[in-house]
């Protein structure tokens, strides 16, 4: 997994994210910066519907985590395997999948 971390934070940094403001731990609030985002990362099928899932997990996380960093929700752009963020990720991803395909991929 740790491989596959490295590629989502490579991903994350290259397409980057839409924000209009500073970061929030920023000094000077007052003034908005605007990045926009670059690309899109798309993931294809790889040689099961588990592994290419949990590839877009892990790059939904890894956005989410800098997401959140940004907001200044988070002190760095990560979060723990058993932190409150993930375990509330994996149960929207859950029933989310639940919804879009009435099967368990992720359990």
């Amino acid at each position: 997994m740790g491989k596959l971390y490295d590629i989502a934070e490579s991903c994350i940094m290259k397409t980057k994210f839409f924000k209009n403001f500073k970061d929030i731990n920023h000094i000077e609030k007052e003034q908005r910066i605007y990045n926009f985002q670059t690309g899109i990362v798309r993931v294809n099928c790889v040689d099961c519907l588990d592994r290419t899932n949990t590839a877009m997990y892990v790059i939904g996380k890894c956005a989410l985590a800098h997401q959140l960093y940004a907001l200044g929700i988070l002190s760095m752009p990560s979060f723990g395997v058993e932190s409150l963020c993930e375990k509330m990720l994996i149960d929207l991803y859950e029933k989310l999948m639940l919804l879009l395909s009435n099967t368990e991929v992720l359990s």
